[in-house]
């Protein structure tokens, strides 16, 4: 937050405020609720790209931040493992590739690691539509064994640019994994249609329910509190409504945790905060 000011300067406006978004949530909570709420809130904003708490503590129609926290874990991370674990050995990793070099061949591990980090960013994707990346690719393409269509599968997406299009696909299945205990990643540009089972998923996301999980204790350390000192848990943003996090959750505020406008909470208490001219960037 400490580096939002320069730009705003830059542009000439003078008056900033600043309010954190899990602070804002819970402002659109309290603002939602018919009854004064007094007592310990504990926000968790699990949206698309950061993971965000807020502690406050609420009594007579006030509120004090006792701490906030996040960490750099949201749903885009989650779309990138599901696209590594998932997508990747469809596009030919962990295949071979036999090529003549100076006279020779050749047989090594084909070289995915130089298409991974371009494939799971996929505003900067189109960078592999290059020679140098697309002639391997097309090499391989070419010897016309049973891997041939996974490598036909990478070069469609290079070449039409269908990133974007795999992580749509990434989120609508996880969206459904929220509700269902099995769901079919459907790619039909890319002639991709897996079954995956929610606990098939859960186990993908583990390493980050461990980061969930350290990160919960550390904002509760924080604000020098226990978990049993916590009277609500507000739960918002997309992520939050993945059933493995609200497990986590359980584990910890069993009979607390509260579902809030997982995808608008934030807005409406930025407004809020706004209206009563609120300046948390102090």
């Amino acid at each position: 937050m400490k580096d939002y000011p320069s730009p705003f300067r830059h542009a000439g406006i003078t008056d900033q405020k600043f309010c954190p978004e899990p602070i804002a949530a819970t402002l659109s909570y309290l603002f939602s609720q018919d009854t004064e709420f007094e007592g310990n809130i504990l926000t968790i904003d699990f949206g698309g790209g950061t993971l965000d708490f807020a502690i406050l503590k609420c009594s007579e129609n006030k509120f004090e931040v006792a701490a906030t926290h996040g960490i750099a874990l949201g749903g885009d991370k989650i779309d990138q493992i599901i696209f590594k674990e998932v997508i990747f050995p469809l596009l030919g990793k962990g295949e071979r590739w036999s090529r003549l070099v100076d006279g020779l061949v050749v047989d090594t591990l084909f070289p995915f690691s130089d298409f991974e980090e371009l494939l799971i960013n996929w505003p900067v994707s189109y960078i592999l539509n290059q020679n140098k990346f697309t002639g391997p690719v097309m090499d391989r393409m070419s010897k016309g064994d049973p891997a041939s269509a996974k490598f036909k599968r990478l070069y469609d997406v290079i070449k039409q640019n269908y990133s974007f299009q795999i992580f749509q696909s990434i989120k609508d299945l996880k969206c459904s994994l929220s509700f269902a205990t099995e769901a079919y990643l459907d790619i039909p540009e890319l002639d991709i249609y897996v079954l995956i089972t929610r606990e098939k998923f859960e186990n993908m996301i583990s390493p980050l329910l461990l980061e969930l999980d350290c990160a919960i204790q550390k904002s509760l350390h924080k604000a020098g509190m226990s978990k049993n000192s916590i009277d609500i848990v507000i739960r918002t943003g997309g992520s939050s409504l993945i059933p493995a996090v609200n497990d986590k959750l359980l584990h910890y505020f069993s009979g607390k945790i509260v579902n809030h406008d997982p995808f608008t909470s934030v807005a409406a208490g930025l407004a809020i905060s706004d209206y009563f001219g609120l300046n948390f960037g102090k």
